[in-house]
């Protein structure tokens, strides 16, 4: 009996171990690709992005010119990888949404601190920002960040934050501009 409890309880929770590692991921990626106009576009330029080592799939849309990004387990994004990808399948890359899920922390460089997104389950950090403009990346409101902690409290400190990414400075990851934001799904 002790040995059949025992087989069920270690089944249950070797079975929640993939939920967890599955919802430590970015959620979704949406880039913007300009000059794609036929079906051959579409193909050329799945097959380039999922070349990129990061990249789990990639699927394009013709209509709204956009390519939906899935990521591989743990991956962390080098959007110039992802420009280089769009710009040598003779495509023009524009901006990328995302939506990740994470902890707030602050990233420090030198000695400047830098609030952050460290995504769950991944080295993935993105710098917060509430401009479009680069060169402001490590600048987000001070009511901005205090609703992110508010909100990020509500659900032990997870947050799932939406919003645009973009690279500006070889030392810093990337930049992810606050568009929309929530607590964290367990």
């Amino acid at each position: 009996m002790r040995k059949k409890l025992a087989t069920i309880i270690t089944v249950c929770l070797l079975s929640l171990t993939p939920l967890t590692l599955a919802s430590a991921q970015i959620d979704s990626a949406t880039m913007i690709v300009d000059g794609m106009t036929c079906p051959f576009c579409i193909y050329g330029i799945e097959k380039k992005l999922k070349s990129v080592d990061v990249i789990k799939n990639a699927e394009a849309n013709l209509r709204s010119a956009t390519v939906d990004l899935t990521f591989k387990e743990n991956a962390v994004i080098n959007i110039k990888d992802l420009d280089k990808a769009v710009d040598d399948s003779g495509f023009t890359p524009g901006e990328i949404e995302i939506t990740a899920s994470g902890i707030l922390e602050q990233y420090k460089l030198a000695d400047k601190e830098y609030s952050a997104l460290r995504v769950s389950g991944s080295a993935q950090i993105f710098l917060l920002t509430d401009s479009d403009h680069h060169g402001q990346e490590e600048y987000i409101d001070p009511g901005k960040i205090k609703e992110l902690s508010e909100t990020a409290s509500k659900n032990d400190g997870d947050i799932t934050i939406t919003g645009k990414i973009h690279q500006h400075s070889e030392d810093l990851p990337p930049a992810l501009r606050v568009e929309s934001f929530e607590p964290g799904s367990d």
